[in-house]
């Protein structure tokens, strides 16, 4: 993989985990290989998309969990956790 694609895909993770530490080193290093304003904005708006579609699936399972039958542990009956 080409350091361009690296730098924007680790730019864009960064946002997503909203690490600022992670997103001003690799927005430094996207300016130093010379990717354009244009796409840095880009990944950055791809990004927020993607972490704010996660909250708002959060905030709806959460919603679901308390609105809906649970087993003792909970869980909501139809939900496969990575936890167990």
């Amino acid at each position: 993989m080409d350091e361009v694609t690296k730098t924007l895909i680790s730019l864009g993770a960064s946002v997503a985990a909203n690490c600022i530490p992670c997103i001003e080193h690799y927005y430094a290093k996207a300016v130093a290989v010379g990717i354009h304003s244009v796409e840095i904005k880009e990944v950055i708006e791809i990004a927020e998309k993607v972490k704010n579609g996660a909250g708002i699936t959060t905030k709806g399972c959460i919603c679901d969990m308390m609105n809906s039958s649970k087993t003792q542990t909970g869980k909501s009956r139809n939900r496969p956790s990575c936890c167990g």
